[in-house]
């Protein structure tokens, strides 16, 4: 009965038997040819010298949504990570949530980098298009 399980679910949590969750789900597909692309980008042309925040994150390929002491019957079905404590699925989800700031920091970093590059480039690319005009100016007159 519910009341049962009520009485279960509050024995588990005062006990700290019940462990700990973490709701999440999984990236886009194009979230990952982003990565894939960046990392590939990375290994080639390195724009700044900031490490791989992906490659140490081991939820990289994963969005986490919440943490919780017990799995409530609606989440069910709902795709989670199950730790051997609520304290671990709690440092787990912050710590994410932390490199999680820290790459999207490096990402933001790299493309200003890239737009800025790229503003170098369509402008010297005006420069040389100039000359090139300007010379032939000359040689015909």
């Amino acid at each position: 009965s519910l009341r049962e399980e009520g009485s279960r679910v509050i024995e588990n949590l005062t006990s700290g038997e019940s462990g700990g969750f973490i709701l999440y789900k999984p990236k886009k597909a194009d979230d990952n040819e982003d990565e894939k692309k960046k990392k590939k980008d990375e290994k080639s042309n390195s724009l700044l010298s900031s490490t791989n925040v992906a490659n140490t994150n081991p939820h990289s390929d994963k969005t986490l949504l919440e943490f919780q002491p017990h799995l409530l019957q609606q989440h069910k079905e709902q795709q989670c990570l199950k730790y051997s404590t609520f304290a671990i699925a709690t440092d787990e989800f912050f710590s994410h949530l932390s490199s999680q700031k820290v790459s999207h920091k490096a990402d933001a970093a790299e493309a200003a980098a890239r737009d800025r590059l790229a503003k170098i480039q369509a402008d010297q690319q005006r420069r040389v298009d100039g000359l090139v005009q300007e010379q032939e100016r000359w040689r015909e007159g």
